[in-house]
């Protein structure tokens, strides 16, 4: 099995996973941000719809505008980037519906841009600087490792929502 199908295989199992614990708090609650948790549902999610392409095409394979046209990237990159803070405020923020939409679209996108990987690259440096990951194989292995990361604290919410986790 090659690398690449490797990382196809765990970005579905991530994904799944992701949209699974994201749907399990209700909707009314994904901008609640608990006492102690300084995030919700709606950040860890938005995060993510925009780390999806940047580990798995913009930072491995090319930077490109293209995610512009699937996804509002840049109002995404400027609410959910890197040094971003969660926000309660409903009004003006994508709804969960419009979070889960964007995040199958991006997922969709991405992998299919996967398609078009050339493995004989994988020891290469990644094309954009990345902050954890110095080859595009580490960009790629890391992609769904981040995605099950943010697993972790979309469980604490569920936690805290009163929502047990399910297996």
């Amino acid at each position: 099995m090659e690398v690449v199908d490797i990382v196809k295989e765990q970005i579905e199992a991530s994904h799944r996973k992701v949209v699974g614990l994201s749907k399990g708090v209700d909707f009314d609650n994904w901008y609640t941000i608990p006492d102690g948790l300084g995030t919700n549902v709606a950040w860890q999610l938005g995060h993510l719809i925009i780390s999806k392409p940047f580990q798995l095409v913009i930072a491995p394979i090319e930077r490109t505008k293209e995610i512009y046209d699937v996804i509002p990237f840049g109002e995404y990159l400027k609410r959910y980037g890197i040094g971003t803070l969660p926000t309660d405020k409903k009004e003006g923020s994508p709804s969960p519906k419009e979070l889960l939409d964007h995040f199958d679209k991006i997922h969709h996108y991405s992998l299919r841009r996967l398609d078009d990987f050339d493995s004989t690259t994988l020891h290469f440096p990644t094309v954009v600087p990345h902050p954890i990951a110095k080859t595009r194989y580490e960009c790629l292995m890391w992609s769904f490792q981040h995605e099950i990361w943010h697993c972790g604290q979309l469980s604490m919410l569920r936690r805290v929502f009163g929502k047990p986790l399910t297996f």
